[in-house]
């Protein structure tokens, strides 16, 4: 089968339009907000406020299965982005030290209105691709959502520091209403899919979106939990460095524009890549052997740029560049393997509401590894930060373990 397709194209634009505005408000904002006085910890405060909504989605999620007859996925996804450029407009004019409380009213419209979106192109994306696939389709859509992160969090703050804060948002919103006219052109077909087989054989399965048995299937399949508890910590060490990212740069020297650059060139080229490859090595070894490896890695690295900070000069860029750089590269793998994984856990009739469970658990995770290594920052430093939050990561891989022996 090819390896790339128009279906691959298709999520991965749509994809685009997911990570964009996240780079732009978890990327390139905090970067922004700064150089504007806002000090460290709220920043990563107002970040994991943000978040927030994404791991609640599943709370809605339900609904939007069970409109997708009369109210098709594309058509959430057209209205939510319609919300997202709304509730941006107005940020240019609001002082994140002045305004806060309205900054946060809106952005966490915006959130609501992007977690929406998710689950409609989750679901949309299960319901459209056959399981042999799904680890490339995920290194495509990855690296969509990578590069739109990259795009609108160092690109964005490059705009900012040659133009202006509303041309960026500006850029935003014409990428947010113009995917609509995608959806209008084109979109995949369903196809029917067989539920992944469920261990224990007094439930059977059933396809049915008020079927007590096809829910009582659900939740007494231990992969199910063991893929929550998962999702809930496993990204808890490059979370950490990813919302510190910008503040951490920009105090160790690193010029706000220099900062844009390397978030636009080399940190989003090595995710795309590393996407992209990790996408067909899980298709090719399992998508839960090639997370758990790429999760360890991880893990090392986080350390590595914890000592390199430490122990080098605060000068010293290219070293502590090198190791984020060869970090994101193996984040991009693990996300498109550990989202496989959690794509073929996600039954058919259930698969916004299930997947938007897995991915509300990463977005809490992230959430809360923003919070944590907010607060862990300015009381112990940055090195001390990176090291520590690695251990809920290895208890994730443990977990891994445990998923992988009952395949």
């Amino acid at each position: 089968m090819q390896a790339f397709d128009r279906r691959s194209l298709f999520f991965a634009a749509l994809y685009f339009c997911e990570g964009a505005p996240m780079g732009f408000l978890w990327w390139a904002m905090p970067a922004y907000w700064k150089t504007q006085g806002l000090a460290v910890d709220r920043i990563a405060t107002l970040t994991a406020i943000l978040v927030l909504p994404w791991t609640l989605k599943w709370l809605w999620a339900p609904l939007i299965d069970r409109t997708s007859t009369v109210w098709p996925y594309r058509r959430w996804v057209i209205s939510a982005q319609a919300m997202m450029g709304l509730t941006l407009i107005g940020l240019p004019l609001l002082d994140p030290n002045r305004d806060t409380a309205l900054l946060t009213v809106l952005l966490l419209a915006h959130a609501v209105s992007a977690a929406t979106q998710d689950v409609s192109i989750d679901a949309m994306c299960i319901s459209s691709i056959e399981r042999e696939r799904r680890g490339r389709i995920n290194g495509w859509m990855q690296a969509g959502l990578l590069l739109g992160r990259a795009l609108f969090g160092g690109g964005a703050l490059l705009l900012i520091a040659h133009t202006s804060l509303g041309v960026a948002v500006a850029s935003l919103v014409a990428v947010l209403w113009s995917t609509a006219m995608l959806l209008a052109i084109w979109s995949p077909r369903r196809r029917n899919e067989v539920p992944p087989p469920v261990p224990n054989p007094t439930h059977q399965q059933v396809d049915g979106p008020s079927s007590a048995a096809g829910l009582a299937a659900i939740l007494g399949d231990q992969r199910i939990w063991l893929a929550f508890a998962f999702a809930l910590v496993g990204g808890t060490a490059f979370e950490g460095v990813g919302a510190l990212l910008g503040p951490f740069l920009v105090e160790s020297g690193v010029a706000l524009e220099s900062v844009g650059a390397f978030q636009l060139g080399p940190l989003a080229g090595a995710l795309a890549i590393g996407a992209l490859l990790g996408g067909r090595l899980a298709d090719r070894f399992g998508h839960t052997v090639v997370a758990m490896c790429s999760l360890t890695i991880v893990a090392g690295l986080c350390v590595a740029l914890g000592t390199a900070d430490a122990y080098t000069q605060p000068d010293y860029h290219a070293l502590r560049l090198g190791i984020i750089v060869a970090l994101f590269a193996v984040v991009g793998t693990f996300t498109a393997s550990s989202y496989a994984l959690f794509m073929d856990l996600s039954t058919s009739r259930w698969k916004g509401t299930l997947f938007s469970a897995f991915m509300g658990a990463t977005n809490a995770c992230e959430a809360g590894s923003a919070f944590v290594a907010g607060q862990l920052a300015v009381n112990f430093g940055f090195p001390a930060t990176f090291t520590m939050m690695i251990v809920p990561s290895l208890v994730g891989v443990g977990l891994l373990l445990r998923l992988r022996s009952r395949d």
